[in-house]
């Protein structure tokens, strides 16, 4: 299982790093013509997501309407807040570097060794392996490593963007008789890229035909199941070169009488100056980059609000 989570974490890295950044990007030698989430394989033919013309026509337009290889080629660093479920984690990840620091803002209730948290761990994507975690977990604890949570957490972000990556099947699902005119359904299948989203895992993004922006997520464990947990994409918001959806509300099944649950991503910021040693600094060095400072009242100096809570 361990080995499954870290191909894909890789796979995903290179994806993010590599695949739809370089395209049309500084220092790429890729023709103009070649679209963004190919990857180069043997005699220079380009490898990417297998699917009908139609399905990936309309991956390539949610890939598009998310930013675009071009906007995407102009991103150095990201940070942003993932909150739910009571906990919140901030996440700068530094392209160029291809690491991840990780910071724990809010922990969750009744954590125990079973279910260890951290303060700040930072991971490196490229060689796969954490730099350090803080504090260190209790040695009964089970191990969990950097790329969990960045594959975990970045997913929510980035799906949009991950559509066209190498490995993953696409098929464009016949209309549902609920389906409004202009969404279609995009269902993806991942042969063989390991364990997240977990194989044999299958999305289904419903997304405007004309633009791609997509409008809601199906997740089934397994492609025969017929039970899927489903969310919502709210709040469009352009983040510098990027349009993203900083909002998901689970999308119960009617008659339910559960509580949905929400996820939210506060306080992204693209290009932002780096923090201090993120890679060795056990110390919070996240809680205000990339955020805003607050009005400074007279004869006082500017004052950076904390990263936000989820409420």
């Amino acid at each position: 299982m361990r080995k499954n989570q870290r191909q894909m974490s890789l796979l995903f890295a290179l994806f993010l790093s590599i695949g739809v950044l370089s395209a049309q990007g500084e220092g790429s030698d890729r023709p103009a013509s070649q679209k963004a989430g190919e990857q180069t394989g043997e005699q220079g033919k380009p490898k990417q997501a297998i699917g009908s013309k139609q399905a990936l026509s309309l991956a390539r337009r949610i890939a598009d309407y998310a930013s675009g290889s071009d906007r995407w080629s102009k991103v150095d660093n990201i940070i942003f807040t993932v909150a739910w479920s009571g906990t919140g984690r901030r996440l700068y990840w530094d392209r160029k570097a291809a690491r991840v620091r990780i910071e724990t803002l809010e922990k969750p209730k009744g954590f125990t060794f079973r279910s260890p948290d951290f303060d700040a761990r930072a991971y490196d994507l490229a060689k796969d392996k954490d730099l350090f975690i803080h504090p260190e977990p209790p040695r009964q604890a089970p191990k969990v490593w950097g790329g969990y949570y960045w594959n975990q957490e970045a997913y929510w972000l980035f799906a949009p963007l991950a559509v066209l990556d190498h490995g993953v099947r696409l098929v464009l699902e016949a209309r549902h008789e609920d389906d409004k005119p202009n969404i279609r359904r995009l269902r993806m299948s991942f042969d063989n890229v390991g364990s997240w989203p977990r194989n044999p895992s299958v999305y289904v993004l419903h997304a405007e035909w004309d633009t791609g922006r997509v409008v809601r997520w199906d997740h089934y464990k397994k492609a025969k199941s017929k039970r899927s947990t489903s969310w919502s994409f709210d709040k469009y918001t352009r983040i510098g070169r990027m349009m993203l959806s900083l909002e998901r509300n689970q999308i119960l099944p009617e008659g339910s009488n559960r509580k949905p649950r929400k996820m939210q991503l506060l306080d992204v910021a693209i290009n932002v100056q780096p923090p201090k040693d993120p890679w060795t600094s056990t110390k919070s060095c996240l809680s205000t980059i990339g955020i805003k400072p607050a009005v400074p009242k007279p004869d006082q100096q500017p004052a950076s609000k904390p990263a936000k809570k989820l409420k």
